[in-house]
């Protein structure tokens, strides 16, 4: 089993960000992203690789001081349960303190993932709503 390195995405990643991203919202557990708009954050993403290969990717988008947000954070299938998608959260928690950001949204239904880092529901009460016009 080939260990993972975990680095900052470049140029030449963006077809495989793709790829993850792609092939896992077909399921509708991630959001699609449109090559313009990955291309736009790119600097946004980390990506993971073994041997040479991205294995995943997440961004963590910030907003403002206030909010940074955890997006499109997607293991291959066949690379999970390696610690992969722990070190990409973990990357982002650090830039969030690093930065100051005040709160780190992700939206997931992997609540598991996210909860050893510390991450709980803040809406109790109350529910996100969506609209898709």
């Amino acid at each position: 089993m080939s260990a993972f390195k975990i680095r900052e995405a470049q140029g030449e990643d963006l077809p495989a960000i793709l790829h993850l991203i792609n092939s896992s919202s077909s399921g509708g557990k991630i959001l699609k992203r449109t090559r313009k708009e990955v291309r736009k954050v790119l600097r946004s993403f980390a990506v993971a690789e073994v041997d040479g290969q991205v294995v995943a990717c997440g961004s963590f988008e910030i907003y403002n001081k206030k909010l940074g947000e955890i997006r499109s954070l997607v293991v291959a299938t066949e690379y999970r349960r390696r610690g992969i998608a722990t070190a990409l959260i973990k990357r982002f928690i650090d830039i969030a303190r690093k930065k100051e950001i005040y709160e780190v949204l992700a939206i997931t239904d992997r609540a598991k993932v996210f909860s050893p880092h510390g991450f709980s529901q803040q809406l109790q009460g109350q529910k996100a709503l969506f609209l898709r016009p």
